[in-house]
């Protein structure tokens, strides 16, 4: 998807370490079995921190880290069982975003390996030609920018070098903040340099889970 820097599709990248967050405010669903931390700027967690990382307190005491799963994507705590209203605060740590600049387009490329499974048979039941079953799922990012003499944003080789995951977020549009998030790597990072056209890089990112949809 390509758009206009700073008005349609835009994208957003997580620091490279979590910050903790004790103590903050969260609000319970209507179904009462999930709970949403209030502080839009710290719902992406960090997936590779245990459940004892986290903290899930209703009007200060803590509910059984067994009784609920956090949705690291959607800043989401989900209860396998309907609790109460009350006062919820949750202990999360969290990734600050910041804004990508000078991106000119991203594309996220989703696809499911199709494995055959005919059966030859002369029975009416089996398949007559082929027949087919999803296989393993699997997901591209691409990232398009370009340099110029104001050009802000990571430096993705670093994050390469390092072998430091991240997480992305990408701005379907600016009106209610619809949103893909992946977690995941920079897998491979291209430069090119032309005559007549600024300087441009190509990221790709391999989520490495789950692609969240969210606002």
């Amino acid at each position: 998807m390509a758009g206009i820097s700073g008005k349609l599709a835009r994208v957003r990248i997580s620091a490279a370490t979590p910050t903790s967050s004790t103590d903050q405010a969260a609000t319970i669903s209507a179904d009462k079995l999930t709970v949403t931390i209030t502080a839009t700027g710290r719902r992406r967690w960090d997936p590779s921190v245990s459940s004892s990382g986290y903290a899930v307190c209703l009007a200060g005491t803590p509910v059984a880290a067994a009784q609920w799963t956090p949705l690291y994507g959607k800043g989401m705590f989900q209860f396998t069982t309907a609790h109460t209203t009350g006062v919820w605060t949750v202990d999360v740590p969290w990734f600050a975003t910041a804004y990508l600049g000078q991106t000119k387009g991203w594309t996220l490329e989703a696809r499911t390996d199709m494995l055959e499974c005919t059966a030859f048979s002369t029975s009416a039941t089996k398949a007559a030609w082929r027949t087919y079953v999803p296989g393993l799922n699997d997901a591209t990012i691409t990232l398009d920018r370009f340099f110029n003499s104001s050009s802000t944003g990571p430096v993705f080789i670093d994050r390469q070098a390092l072998n430091l995951p991240m997480y992305v977020e990408l701005v379907l549009n600016s009106t209610d903040q619809a949103q893909y998030v992946a977690y995941g790597y920079i897998q491979s990072d291209q430069f090119t340099e032309d005559v007549v056209d600024l300087a441009k890089e190509t990221v790709t990112f391999k989520p490495t889970g789950p692609i969240w949809y969210t606002t």
